[in-house]
């Protein structure tokens, strides 16, 4: 029983009652009973919607001219019973249910509503199962309810609410609007929004800007004109609608500058006063007006092209719409109901009646052959229930809302269009329609504003002398890297030269090698041109080699303070001294770490090229929307600061080591020289938390060039550090020695 979804107490009455109903005496009743759920008025519980009043009495007419017809339903005379639904998922619509089919007096042949589609959907579960099975023809939208195994007996007079953002798909494309903002509430549109925002993401060339809810508090029209918005695809129910109208009187948001597309009915506009953000609005109905005119209106279709055709159910449309006025007239003036008003939906509400009573009298001969007449029909039996369905299914016939057929793989009424309007000077006028080919038919010419706009994608670069600059000082670090280098191989012999661990410093020198000219392929990769994906490849490649080159250096620095500290400070092994091979393995593995690092990195997030921010350049006679493009991962900065975090554990050690030592022998410091290395330490770590601290806060989407200057700047100063403070100072030391050679030989 997971017909209930919830509430164990109400599966246990139905199962009571259906018990009842197997000893329950039948007998023979000239009266069958339709079951009509609607919304009604409810003071201490106010449904979203409340036409059941309305609505109620479109059945009203509709039984009164099925009974006065004659030859019809075998002589049964038709009766209706009230029951509330609510319109939302409360138990007004189970307790109806209970009420008035399970237990009440009448014999429920069929049920006729809900109109909204929470509690549609409700009803519509609790009679598509066997146990409980009645045919239920509802007024509802619900995509949902075109599952046809969860609701076998369910069937819609109106088209499912999912059409109405597949017209608004198919207006998009057609007329190239690319500049759309969504406003919604928490209505029956809400589904429409949702499921419009998800056909947009799968079109390729757009986009929905702004995705808006709207609430007494929130009506965010200023944010749309200030995000250059043309196209506001209005998705309220009436309330709201009038508080935005208004409010778009107030900011100039109209046509033809900007185009409203409204979905659903927009009833009779009035006067309006509201207070917001401090401000109280005021509008006539005349400001509505402007602000409503050139709006485009996508609506249910209220009424048949033809409206003086006579239908099968001996009604024309008009002649319909008269009558039912004329109901309403009378039922208001006597004060016998409330909330009354001439809706379209009830020229769908009068036909679903009849849908019910065509189907029931064509199911009279197959029903007499299972020895089951519709005086002893009831919910639960199934197989009879089954052969009403089937002839639901065949039904083809005229009535006043037009063509009622049913569509087995949707349970909706088929070839139903919506209905495309244009206001204009008070009056709206139908234009064009979509039906459920996904085709609009134009009827009538529209005067659709252009919100389109030519997209200019352009990669995002740095500025050329910027990047001229940092090539002249990664040129002038990497000469003084390879003098210095070449210095070292020609001196190797000499003391100054030993004591800096040579064969430790080639390492350091690959490691400077690789930085250095990662940094120039960084900064030609943001300078120049590329295809997307060689530029996405190069970026990683950057990074794995910027990655590797600080491996090797900081690595390098930090085996060997290690040697020293393990010779003169280490209480367990003093004096040992560490070998270069098992230095060397440590480094390796320093550099390994980077590269599994940078590795996961491109298998897990690799580098997409993606739009980065949006830039409108206005002209006289045309807009354009400049695309800045730059390779980026989801999560780049934390890849990056896992790198340098995992390099900055290695300095902090480095320059741990090298503070022990040169505390604890000074001679350390004279020869060694761990005063450099604290230097540098502490130099590098300043830096890095300066340099990523100020990138972090850097709008990159916003500000790319602020964004290389300071990537570019951080990796730069690293690189001279390293020069300063481990590879330059013994290169000069070794240049003054030679220096007072010369001079001492020339005395």
């Amino acid at each position: 029983m997971a017909v209930c979804g919830k509430g164990g107490a109400i599966v246990v009455v139905l199962l009571v009652l259906r018990l009842l109903q197997q000893v329950r005496t039948i007998g023979v009743d000239s009266r069958l009973f339709l079951l009509s759920l609607l919304p009604y008025p409810d003071a201490n519980n106010p449904p979203a919607w409340d036409a059941g009043p309305s609505l109620f009495l479109a059945a009203e007419l509709a039984v009164e001219h099925v009974n006065s017809r004659g030859g019809i339903l075998g002589g049964y005379r038709l009766e209706l019973v009230r029951g509330d639904s609510g319109c939302d998922l409360s138990t007004k619509t189970v307790t109806s249910f209970v009420e008035h089919v399970l237990s009440g007096d009448e014999r429920v042949v069929g049920i006729i509503g809900p109109a909204c589609s929470a509690s549609g959907e409700i009803i519509s579960r609790l009679a598509g199962t066997d146990l409980l099975s009645l045919i239920n023809v509802h007024i509802a939208g619900s995509a949902l309810l075109t599952d046809r195994n969860k609701y076998p007996f369910s069937f819609g007079m109106l088209v499912p609410n999912e059409v109405f953002a597949d017209a608004l798909a198919a207006l998009l494309v057609k007329n190239t609007w690319n500049r759309v903002a969504t406003l919604y509430d928490d209505s029956w549109l809400t589904a429409v929004g949702v499921s419009f925002k998800r056909k947009v993401s799968a079109l390729t060339g757009y986009a929905i800007q702004i995705g808006s809810v709207v609430s007494d508090r929130n009506f965010p029209l200023p944010d749309i004109r200030e995000a250059s918005v043309r196209i506001i695809v209005v998705l309220v129910r009436a309330e709201f609608l009038l508080k935005i109208l208004c409010l778009a009187y107030h900011e100039n948001i109209q046509y033809p500058r900007y185009q409203f597309v409204i979905v659903g009915t927009v009833e009779d506009l009035k006067d309006a006063q509201f207070l917001y953000d401090g401000i109280n609005y005021v509008c006539s109905k005349e400001n509505m007006e402007a602000s409503l005119n050139g709006s485009i209106i996508i609506d249910y279709r209220l009424f048949p092209l033809d409206t003086t055709e006579t239908t099968d159910t001996g009604l024309s449309y008009d002649a319909f719409v008269d009558l039912y006025a004329t109901l309403i007239s009378k039922r208001s003036s006597n004060g016998s109901e409330n909330s009354l008003s001439p809706i379209f939906l009830a020229s769908s509400y009068y036909d679903a009646v009849w849908s019910l009573v065509f189907a029931l009298n064509n199911s009279i001969e197959p029903l007499r052959e299972m020895n089951i007449s519709l005086s002893r029909y009831q919910y639960g039996l199934s197989e009879a229930t089954r052969v009403i369905q089937q002839q639901v299914l065949e039904l083809d016939f005229v009535g006043v809302s037009g063509r009622v057929h049913f569509d087995s793989s949707t349970g909706y009424v088929a070839n139903r269009v919506v209905d495309i309007y244009q206001h204009r000077d008070g009056t709206a006028d139908l234009v064009a329609y979509y039906d459920d080919s996904n085709n609009i038919t134009q009827i009538s010419a529209a005067d659709f504003i252009n919100s389109s706009f030519d997209i200019k994608l352009i990669p995002a670069r740095a500025p050329l002398p910027l990047a001229v600059i940092f090539l002249i000082f990664i040129g002038v670090a990497f000469v003084l890297v390879a003098t210095s280098h070449m210095l070292s191989i020609i001196y190797r012999k000499k003391k100054v030269i030993r004591a800096t661990q040579p064969k430790l410093n080639q390492l350091g020198y690959i490691g400077c090698y690789t930085f250095a000219l990662a940094l120039v392929s960084y900064v030609l990769v943001e300078t120049f041109s590329f295809d997307s994906r060689t530029h996405c490849i190069l970026y990683h490649t950057v990074n794995t080699a910027v990655s590797i080159g600080s491996g090797f250096l900081i690595g390098t620095v930090c085996v060997k303070t290690w040697r020293i500290y393990k010779i003169f400070v280490s209480w367990k092994n003093p004096g040992k001294l560490i070998s270069d091979p098992v230095l060397i393995a440590f480094v390796l593995i320093f550099v390994l770490g980077d590269v599994v690092v940078c590795a996961l990195w491109i298998i897990l997030d690799p580098f997409q090229l993606e739009e980065r921010d949006r830039t409108e350049m206005r002209a006289e006679n045309n807009t354009e929307i400049v695309v800045r493009q730059i390779c980026d991962s989801n999560h780049y900065r934390v890849w990056f600061a896992s790198l340098t975090a995992y390099n900055g554990l290695l300095v902090f050690v480095s320059l741990y080591l090298a503070y022990v030592c040169h505390h604890r022998i000074p001679r350390v410091q004279r020869e060694f020289g761990t005063n450099s290395i604290i230097i540098l330490g502490c130099t590098v770590a300043v830096t890095l938390s300066v340099g990523f601290a100020v990138y972090f806060v850097i709008p990159g989407s916003v500000n790319f060039t602020l964004e290389f200057i300071t990537l570019s700047t951080l990796l730069t100063l690293i690189e001279y550090y390293f020069l300063a403070f481990v590879f330059l100072p013994p290169v000069f030391q070794l240049l003054n020695q030679l220096r007072k050679q010369r001079s001492n030989s020339c005395v």
